[in-house]
């Protein structure tokens, strides 16, 4: 009886993960900006095994991160970033950041929101918010 419970429970979990990464939606209004393609093609000059594995989209949006951070939180709980892993910023301070699991953490979907957006390769911030969708591919 209590094996069966365990088996039904990892069922419902699994096809609850599923239906959520299935359903994941970008936030409203966010986009692509070209100077984003510029910074990340600059920053990243060799390719990383994981580059095989998981596809990478960044995206921006002018909207405050409290705002991106309430919509992705009906498809899976906040995973805040403790204070010390912060990214440190070239001002001096620190991003805001946190991270989603749609679908769970082995599930292959990893939505990363920070604010603001940095530029390492020419050590810019820019006063928007930056959500990157990282996903496994498909095909291995």
């Amino acid at each position: 009886m209590f094996g069966t419970r365990i088996v039904a429970t990892a069922i419902l979990l699994v096809s609850c993960g599923a239906a959520l990464g299935a359903d994941l939606e970008l936030y409203p209004g966010a986009k692509t900006e070209g100077w984003v393609k510029r910074c990340l093609a600059a920053a990243k000059k060799v390719p990383i095994a994981a580059d095989k594995i998981y596809a990478t989209n960044y995206y921006v949006t002018p909207d405050p991160f409290d705002r991106v951070v309430e919509f992705y939180k009906k498809f899976g709980p906040e995973r805040s970033v403790p204070s010390d892993h912060l990214p440190k910023l070239p001002s001096g301070g620190s991003a805001q950041l946190t991270r989603f699991f749609p679908e769970g953490p082995v599930g292959g979907t990893l939505v990363t929101i920070q604010r603001p957006a940095v530029c390492f390769s020419d050590m810019k911030e820019h006063d928007v918010t930056l959500i990157q969708v990282k996903r496994r591919n498909k095909k291995q």
